[in-house]
């Protein structure tokens, strides 16, 4: 059976920030101190009229968090508030859970003070989107009992998607369903038997329902059994989406069998093969379709629902390192061979697959600072990774390597096969930035770089000091400074926008005293900037970068060029 290690795979791959932090009692050095207060009155976004009973937590990062209820009139207030930075969240049924600044709808933290009496006056709560409609069976009869649950399409940052799981309910006698309490975005909506838990992603699984190869599968609005043709709802404020009807389908399954050898011809045991959906849109996801080789290297995951997919093949060990060391970092440590292949499922018999794993080859080369070697202590805090050229998904996850570099600035790598983008971590933003990644006398900084069986040797990780500096004053339209706004600067050419590990796409905060903000480290080339007064995860969307392409400023920016924009909030 597969170990708690797929647990921690996937806590780490979806990154998911606490909201709170556990609640810890004062002690008699805090209790002495001055404390603060915070009040305010919560009232509907669309309204502007109270709203009762609705949660709000003021949380202080890594220490203690109050929890209040609004009152008849909205109103709430925490007493005896100690000094530090927090963050304020408010939820309701039915509305969006928000978080608020001092000034704004943000979930930036903000400063409270020993003795400081804060009156944040009306926060307004922004009244949740809805998408209802029906569910049918394969016949066209209402389907009662069926789980239906929306799916949010949303940015870890640029380039980096996620479909996160945000709603689901079951279907009434009448087929009807209703999936409330949803925040602006876009939304996949899949139907499936209770407990067919399933994302966009999977492409469907058998249900309980299911009869040899052939069953009712998990479907997707509008219709489709696949996943990968799954249309999305956009949700907005206040807003329903009914209508949204889905007719469930049965369809053929397929047996994935087959047997793994090393690269010495010897079967191999102990392996974990995981089919895992391949996106051409790079949004992460997860799949079950797992299993173990036994003593012959044999493997069979009975049911795969029609679909691409790639088939990895990773030992247990590397797998459990992950799971008990917490990083995928832990499993670079663990010898062994590895495989990923792709695979098209059509529902179609498929015969046995032949997979041979290999140990990768060796990337080896240095860092340099400004053209210098790097320093001691520097090179001391970087690794070097080389992700796979895939969509973000557990394959690029665990088909990835990396590596600590030496004191001298030299690194080796092992285990590197195929298309790889070269990536260094551990500096510090605003201090040094990427410049380039040059192998076999060419720049492959975003383009990565195809490791054959021979390796390759003498790659130059380039860091620099002299960074290019984009930095000014947002204003509104009347030309007052406008500390409620963020900064979003990205790349002319749409081929930028979901490239990964981007570099050419980001944001920044103004500051809340004079409006200003600064932006670092851009590579040369044409860009856009535009500011707005709320900003989400969703911003990242291409179609809505698109859509705020008429109302940016567009600038060209030189190696190392210090440039001043203003720019005025839309």
């Amino acid at each position: 059976m597969v170990g708690s290690w797929l647990l921690r795979i996937i806590a780490l791959a979806t990154a998911v920030l606490a909201a709170a932090a556990p609640v810890r009692p004062q002690t008699p050095a805090q209790a002495q101190t001055p404390t603060a207060s915070i009040r305010g009155r919560v009232v509907a976004g669309d309204t502007g009229l109270p709203v009762r009973g609705a949660t709000v937590t003021l949380a202080q990062i890594n220490e203690a968090s109050s929890i209040g209820v609004t009152d008849d009139d909205g109103s709430f207030e925490f007493r005896e508030v100690a000094a530090g930075r927090y963050i304020l969240r408010v939820m309701k049924t039915s509305f969006v859970s928000t978080y608020f600044d001092l000034k704004s709808a943000s979930n930036t933290l903000f400063e409270i003070r020993a003795g400081q009496r804060i009156d944040r006056g009306e926060l307004r709560l922004p009244r949740a989107g809805v998408i209802a409609g029906r569910v049918f069976d394969s016949l066209g009869d209402p389907a009662a009992e069926i789980s239906v649950t929306a799916w949010r399409l949303e940015y870890f940052g640029p380039g980096e998607r996620n479909l996160a799981s945000t709603r689901s309910v079951e279907t009434n006698d009448l087929g009807e369903y209703r999936l409330f309490g949803l925040a602006p975005g876009k939304y996949y909506v899949s139907a499936g038997a209770r407990g067919s838990n399933v994302s966009p992603g999977d492409g469907g699984r058998p249900v309980a329902t299911s009869i040899g190869s052939v069953g009712l599968a998990p479907t997707f609005y509008p219709g489709t059994a696949n996943g990968l043709e799954a249309q999305p709802v956009v949700v907005k404020v206040n807003e329903d989406s009914p209508g949204t009807n889905i007719r469930m389908q049965t369809m053929s399954f397929t047996r994935v069998a087959g047997v793994i050898h090393n690269s010495s011809g010897l079967p191999v045991r102990d392996a974990v093969v995981m089919v895992n959906p391949s996106r051409a849109d790079g949004a992460f996801y997860f799949s079950m379709n797992m299993s173990e080789t036994d003593s012959n290297g044999r493997f069979v995951i009975p049911a795969v629902p029609p679909g691409e997919y790639r088939v990895d093949v990773q030992p247990k060990a590397r797998l459990e390192a992950v799971g008990s060391g917490g990083s995928t970092a832990d499993a670079w440590k663990v010898p062994g061979e590895s495989a990923s292949v792709p695979l098209i499922v059509t529902g179609d018999p498929l015969p046995d697959l032949a997979i041979v794993t290999g140990p990768g080859s060796r990337l080896a080369g240095r860092v340099l600072v400004d053209d210098v070697p790097v320093s001691e202590e520097l090179a001391s805090r970087l690794q070097i990774v080389a992700l796979p050229m895939l969509p973000r998904g557990i394959s690029q996850q665990i088909q990835s390597t990396g590596g600590s570099v030496a004191r001298d600035g030299s690194f080796v790598l092992s285990g590197a096969s195929g298309p790889r983008l070269i990536r260094v971590y551990g500096f510090s933003a605003g201090t040094w930035a990427l410049q380039r990644v040059v192998a076999l006398g060419a720049d492959v900084t975003d383009s990565g770089v195809d490791v054959g069986p021979e390796g390759i040797t003498g790659v130059e990780v380039r860091l620099t000091s002299k960074l290019s500096l984009v930095s000014g004053i947002v204003t509104d339209a009347s030309g007052r400074p406008a500390p409620e706004a963020t900064v979003i600067i990205y790349s002319n050419d749409r081929q930028h926008w979901m490239n990964p590990q981007n570099r050419r796409v980001t944001s920044a905060r103004v500051t809340s005293v004079d409006s200003h903000f600064v932006v670092s480290g851009l590579p040369e080339g044409r860009y856009l900037a535009v500011a707005v007064a709320a900003f989400d995860r969703g911003q990242w969307d291409p179609d809505n970068l698109e859509t705020l392409r008429p109302l940016a400023t567009p600038f060209n920016l030189l190696d190392a060029e210090k440039l001043t924009l203003n720019l005025v909030r839309r």
